[in-house]
């Protein structure tokens, strides 16, 4: 049998449920900012949308670039 890591099943589960919730964020807390507060969740969601939008260009180049670097040193760090 091959086994492609040495995690023990409740690990595993708990890293997958982990990585499922932090992808569905842009779901949840949306949905969730409207449930806590319907009243502003309007004007709470269009004011981050426009932060969003005025920021895509630092957002799409500086968090790739600093998971990177954290990727990379972690990398590195374990080579030594």
């Amino acid at each position: 049998m091959l086994h492609l890591s040495n995690l023990v099943l409740a690990e595993k589960l708990t890293g997958a449920v982990l990585v499922s919730l932090v992808f569905c964020l842009s779901v949840i807390l949306p949905v969730l900012i409207r449930v806590v507060f319907p009243r502003r969740s309007q004007a709470v969601l269009t004011w981050t949308r426009h932060a969003l939008e005025a920021h895509r260009r630092g957002i799409g180049i500086w968090v790739p670039l600093v998971f990177g670097v954290v990727f990379l040193s972690r990398g590195i760090g374990g080579l030594l």
